[in-house]
């Protein structure tokens, strides 16, 4: 697992685009070639499934993403609901308070354990 704090984010948008980019070079620094990457936010999904051209702010970091996703042999952006996505967010919460810009996780955090059972996909 990831947890990345961002420094002076511009939209939750950007933010959340600047976070799919990231996943997207994990799964390329691991080594895995068939990933489904999971997000909350419709907007960015639809511009990382899309063929088009997102026109927004984050437009150049979603496209930037499809092109370091088409790296992987088989992968997919899949939306799914803030309840299916409960780890993501313990994630999140524990980045504010990251003290080391990339802090992988080699262990589940005990307070996050529990949320793994419920962190299914809820389309």
């Amino acid at each position: 697992m990831l947890s990345q704090k961002i420094r002076f984010p511009l939209s939750v948008e950007a933010t959340e685009a600047m976070a799919a980019r990231r996943a997207v070079r994990f799964a390329l620094e691991l080594g895995l070639t068939d990933v489904e990457f999971e997000g909350d936010s419709r907007i960015i999904n639809d511009a990382l499934t899309g063929e088009k051209y997102a026109q927004a702010d984050f437009g150049v970091i979603t496209e930037d993403t499809k092109a370091l996703a088409r790296l992987l042999h088989n992968y997919v952006f899949l939306h799914v609901k803030r309840l299916g996505n409960s780890v993501a967010h313990a994630l999140a919460r524990k980045a504010q308070n990251c003290t080391i810009p990339n802090d992988r996780l080699e262990h589940v955090p005990p307070n996050i354990e529990h949320l793994l059972s419920l962190d299914i996909s809820v389309e």
